[in-house]
């Protein structure tokens, strides 16, 4: 059962792509036909294409055929380069494999959710990627459940500022090595892990999040990740830690001695259901501008005792079931 690699054998889209320096601020799929055999194996499909460029409304099929699978790899050249690669491959949940080697990304500057939804692909590379004028990578890889590694050491991220759900929902990773990764001007780093449930390691010590406002639900149902260095992180700037480790029920150690929290003012569901956290140190915490903090150690039924001494909970006006569930901490053991 093999595979053949076609992107339209008659070359319409190539000579089309040819003819225009493309910027695709959009790409959206118009109506998909899907060729059966006796059997219903796919034999082809057709997916007519609307592109828009400068505002003009360009119309190409691609064509994909297959033997004897419903596998489908696609291989893709392209004689122009593009700037807008956003959403390129969004839900495309039939494919397993795809040839980016032919890719030119110099001029690429935005990749977010180029590969959303493709909950099949088992393996990608990505080693010929220029991501030299990226600023945007956003949801890039959500959804790519069956994603078990991929190797980013040739990314170069010194201009990217979003960085939001990148790897949401990759379920099957389970451990990623961003080592490369220069965070500089990174500013939305929410979501980012989010749904890593099989993610049990992970090293952020090359991240600086000097400029990073919001860092909620960044490590989102991580209920593999056992723990976490976050000495490097300088959270000056960020106003937004809230569901930052909810359900991380795996987490038993966690560093947030580097953490500056002066800015942040929503703290709600931080920890919820961390119930594998036996202590926690908050002594680097500034919370004079939080003003929820509802929910905050929801759960944490391992947690034995807690020092809030540092707390400032003048501007607090939500603080609603902050230690329910913590069935270990015992009233004289906060502090």
């Amino acid at each position: 059962m093999k595979l053949i690699d076609i992107i339209d054998k008659n070359k319409t889209e190539i000579n089309l792509l040819h003819d225009y320096n493309l910027n695709l601020n959009k790409w959206n799929e118009n109506r998909k036909k899907i060729y059966l055999d006796a059997k219903n194996n796919i034999l082809e499909m057709k997916e007519n294409i609307e592109i828009y460029v400068n505002d003009k409304k360009i119309k190409f099929d691609f064509k994909y055929k297959i033997k004897e699978s419903k596998e489908l790899k696609v291989k893709f050249k392209f004689k122009k380069l593009l700037s807008n690669i956003s959403h390129m491959f969004y839900e495309r949940s039939f494919l397993k494999s795809i040839d980016l080697s032919s890719f030119n990304t110099t001029n690429v500057n935005n990749m977010s959710g180029m590969f959303s939804g493709c909950s099949s692909l088992k393996s990608i590379d990505l080693s010929s990627f220029n991501t030299t004028n990226v600023n945007n990578m956003n949801n890039m890889f959500n959804g790519c459940s069956s994603l078990k590694s991929i190797d980013l050491s040739s990314f170069i991220t010194i201009n990217v500022n979003d960085m939001s759900y990148m790897f949401f929902e990759c379920s099957s990773l389970n451990s990623i090595d961003l080592s490369s990764f220069n965070t500089t001007n990174v500013v939305n780093m929410s979501g980012m892990f989010s749904w890593c449930s099989s993610l049990n390691s992970i090293d952020l010590s090359s991240f600086n999040a000097t400029k990073v406002n919001n860092m909620s639900y960044m490590f989102y149902e991580c209920s593999s990740l056992k723990s976490i260095d976050l000495t490097s992180f300088n959270a000056t700037k960020v106003n937004n830690m809230s569901y930052m480790f909810f359900e991380c029920s795996s987490l038993n150690s966690i560093d947030l001695s580097s953490f500056n929290t002066t800015n942040v003012n929503n703290m709600s569901y931080m920890f919820f259901e961390c119930s594998s956290l036996k202590s926690i140190d908050l002594s680097s915490f500034n919370t004079t501008n939080v003003n929820n903090m509802s929910g905050m150690f929801y759960g944490c039924s391992s947690l034995k005792s807690i020092d809030l001494s540092s707390f400032n909970t003048t501007n607090a006006n939500d603080m609603s079931e902050m230690f329910h569930g913590c069935s270990s901490l015992k009233k004289e053991n906060i502090i």
